[in-house]
Parts: structure tokens; sequence; C-alpha cells
């Protein structure tokens, strides 16, 4: 490769499909440091702004967003929640960069609350929902296309004893989540 020499002539072409596989790699294991260090710190809880959190979180699907014309609305104004920051952090930035990745070209991604629950809301195909839903109902990972973010989140919000579900239609997918409000009474 180094000597251009073969198949390796466009090296350049291997040597970024190598970073971006380096790339993914990396991602997955700070995924899965990240729940194994989150899962040791599930007691220290805080009262969190879901607004202040999404914002910061969508600043970083920004750029994605705006190349795949996808419009992002953030309708959250005070809700609070009680849970560790870091585990919330994981939850949200999962679920949001799956509905970015995955919606379609054009589509828009919908972040608000409805009876108690939040939702993250996103135009994607059924294809897309198909490879969504088995993340959540399919016991092992044999889900081609299910990803390591997702099953994550599902970890995640199953350890916390957070109940989950998602809405479906031809051409949008809902995620609900009922976080908790406050910190739980002591007896």
């Amino acid at each position: 490769m180094k000597a251009n020499i073969g198949r390796y002539k466009d090296r350049d072409h291997y040597l970024g499909v190598s970073l971006g596989i380096v790339d993914d790699l990396t991602h997955h294991v700070q995924q899965i440091l990240s729940l194994s260090s989150v899962q040791e710190l599930r007691d220290k809880k805080e009262q969190i702004n879901l607004l202040e959190m999404t914002d910061f979180l969508l600043k970083d699907y920004d750029l994605l967003a705006k190349e795949r014309g996808i419009s992002v609305v953030n309708q959250l104004t005070d809700q609070q929640t009680y849970l560790n920051p870091s585990v919330l952090k994981l939850i949200l930035s999962n679920l949001i960069s799956n509905a970015v990745k995955h919606s379609v070209q054009g589509g828009y991604l919908k972040i608000g609350t409805e009876d108690g629950w939040v939702f993250i809301e996103n135009a994607c195909t059924p294809e897309e929902q198909d490879k969504f839903e088995q993340s959540f109902t399919v016991s092992s990972r044999q889900s081609k296309g299910a990803g390591l973010g997702l099953f994550v989140v599902k970890s995640l919000l199953e350890n916390e004893e957070i109940d989950y579900h998602f809405e479906r239609d031809d051409a949008n997918l809902a995620f609900f989540m009922k976080l908790p409000q406050t910190e739980p009474e002591s007896d």
C-alpha cells in the first residue's frame, strides 16, 4: 500500500475506508465502556433540564441534519427529569443520532412531550422502522442493522426501569419514554 502497487494503487481510498472502520470501532468501544461505567454510577442522580440537554446534544448533529435536509424541532420547554446525567446523555444522544441518520432525506426530527411521555419522532421508511423495532424486540443482537447504540439505549432504559414504547405509521416513527420527574420519596 505504501508503494502504491497492485490492488492498493488507490491507497488514499483504502486509507479513508480504514480510517472510517477504525472510527466506528472506537465509537463502539466507547459505547461499551460508557455503558459499564454508567451502570456503576446509577445512584448519582440529579434534576436535569431536558431542553438544555437536548439543545446541547442537537448541536452535535446540526451539520448532518442540514446536509440531509432534515428539519429539527425541539418542542421541549421547562421539563425536568431525575436521572444520572451520563445515563440521560447516552440515551438521548443515541436516539437523536439514530433519528438523524435514519430519517428520509428532507425529513424531520421532532422532540417533545405528550401526556407526560418524552418523545423523539422522525420521518423514516418502513424498513428503517423494522430495524429499529427489531433492536428493541429481538433478545439477541441477531438483527442485521440493529446498532450498538440502540442496544445501549435499551439496556439503560431497562436498568433504570424507565417505561418506553414506540409508535409507527407509514412514514414516521416516534419513540416514547416515561422519564422520572422527581427524586423518589424515601421511606
